[in-house]
C-alpha cells in the first residue's frame, strides 16, 4: 500500500479511499518511511518493508488504544443519557 502510494507519485487521496485509510495515517507512514528508511543507503530492500512492517504495527497499536477510548466515552455518554432519563 504504502509503495503504492509512493509509486503513484504520492497520491495520498486516491491511496486512502482505495485502502480505506485515514489520510493522516497515510501520510505519518509515508512521513516515516521517508525519514527512516529511503534517506538510509544501508538498509536492502527487505529491511525497508520489515522497519515499514513494525511502523504499521505501532500504528495499529495507536489506533486500537483510541478506539477504546471512544468505545469508553461513548458508553459514558450512553449512561449520562440513561441516568438523566431516569431522574
Amino acid at each position: 500500500m504504502l509503495k503504492k502510494c509512493i509509486e503513484n507519485g504520492r497520491n495520498y487521496k486516491e491511496t486512502c479511499i482505495k485502502y480505506g485509510i485515514k489520510y493522516s495515517n497515510l501520510y505519518s507512514w509515508v512521513s516515516k518511511y521517508q525519514d527512516k528508511i529511503v534517506k538510509s543507503s544501508e538498509y536492502s530492500e527487505e529491511d525497508k518493508y520489515k522497519i515499514l512492517y513494525e511502523l504499521s504495527l505501532q500504528e495499529n497499536k495507536m489506533l486500537k488504544a483510541e478506539l477504546e477510548i471512544l468505545k469508553n466515552e461513548e458508553i459514558l455518554e450512553f449512561l449520562e443519557k440513561k441516568k438523566n432519563n431516569i431522574c
